[in-house]
């Protein structure tokens, strides 16, 4: 189907793979890494998914990242926790609102959770 099952790599320490499943329709399920160097850092990402694809759960048995709280979504696939625009845009995250230049693009946010 042309997805990505393993990959692996350094970066100048310990390498480092991942593999991942993927559902019937090749929808990313989970993604296992394993470190040749630190067994604290081998874990999985295992992603619950609806019916239309959005993400509803994140579960991590990784230590650096924390298992996430449920998602929901509105009848038009919009995360609830987010504001959007009457053209669907993305307005704010979790809080948080992007940084408007109306001469130019949006500029990049990051969310720091």
């Amino acid at each position: 189907m042309g997805n990505r099952t393993y990959a692996a790599g350094s970066a100048g320490g310990p390498l480092v793979s991942a593999s991942y499943t993927y559902d019937s329709i090749c929808r990313l399920t989970q993604e296992s890494l394993a470190s040749a160097g630190v067994q604290a850092e081998n874990g999985a990402l295992t992603y619950g998914l609806d019916a239309v694809g959005n993400r509803q759960t994140l579960t991590s048995t990784l230590a650096a990242i924390a298992t996430q709280p449920p998602m929901s979504y509105n009848a038009n696939n919009r995360l609830l926790t987010n504001s959007y625009d009457a053209n669907g845009n993305t307005l704010g995250a979790g809080g948080d609102s992007p940084e408007i230049d109306h001469r130019s693009p949006l500029k990049p946010i990051t969310i720091l959770r």
